[in-house]
């Protein structure tokens, strides 16, 4: 197994300075096993200075998304403790590069599940449902880079904030979806983009956590975008989404 504790490290340090570095496939030849193996490594140094495990995002969540990607399936990344923004709390741009804002839906599992599991499988092990918001950012000096690029960087995940819990047993098929910066409307979607249902999601993610030797436990958050695209946060922004049928949930931008 190829070493990559100097890219880990790199990607640690831009992370936790908000600085920028070149896309590590500019100079290395990755495979999605070595980004995935970067992606381990960098998060486990978030861990050892006490930053602990909060769950998984998922990205690349619809065909259109995977394709643009060069990506045959979703990829995922790690959320962590320090990711967090409180609800109706302050997210403060200093912490990122280039931040963007994405409507979620939010599932907290109560039970551990495998990749082969059917839809209402899934949904048993399923302990609570939450609207939620991601917060996108990438650690590399350019908006142009690699998939492996992007899941050495931990698929971009940054941060996340979650609305209230609702029912697990709440039908999140085809939910209409609202992104509202400062009172005005952004981006209107629908839950029926994320591969025409969540749940379709959540399983593709397990089966990819399970190829890199990771699973979902109980208490996992496991974050799904993609029901409308990302949009850009300025300083001074309020930002609220509201998903039909699971409510709203709301940050504002500080400098």
């Amino acid at each position: 197994m190829k070493n990559w504790s100097e890219f880990a490290q790199m990607l640690d340090e831009a992370t936790g300075n908000a600085s920028a570095i070149a896309p590590l496939a500019a100079t290395v030849s990755l495979t999605v096993e070595d980004a995935y193996a970067i992606q381990t490594a960098s998060i486990a140094r978030r861990h050892a200075r006490g930053d602990t495990r909060e769950g998984v995002k998922a990205t690349l969540t619809s065909r259109a998304a995977m394709r643009h990607a060069g990506s045959p399936e979703i990829i995922f990344g790690w959320l962590t403790e320090a990711m967090r923004v409180a609800e109706d709390g302050d997210l403060s741009l200093s912490r990122y590069l280039r931040p963007q804002v994405q409507p979620s839906v939010a599932y907290i599992m109560g039970q551990p599940l495998k990749g082969g599991a059917s839809a209402a499988e899934a949904s048993a092990a399923i302990a609570a449902i939450a609207p939620a918001l991601e917060i996108v950012d990438s650690r590399y000096d350019t908006a142009e880079y690699s998939l492996r690029d992007m899941i050495a960087d931990n698929a971009c995940a940054a941060g996340f904030i979650l609305g209230g819990f609702c029912q697990s047993s709440t039908n999140i098929e085809n939910l209409g979806v609202l992104l509202d910066i400062n009172g005005r409307t952004v981006q209107i979607g629908s839950t029926g983009a994320i591969l025409g249902n969540p749940v379709r999601a959540l399983l593709a993610t397990v089966r990819v956590l399970e190829r890199t030797g990771a699973s979902l436990q109980p208490g996992d958050i496991v974050l799904i975008s993609g029901a409308t695209p990302a949009h850009p946060l300025m300083p001074g922004d309020y930002v609220c989404a509201t998903t039909e049928a699971l409510g709203r949930v709301a940050f504002h931008v500080t400098p």
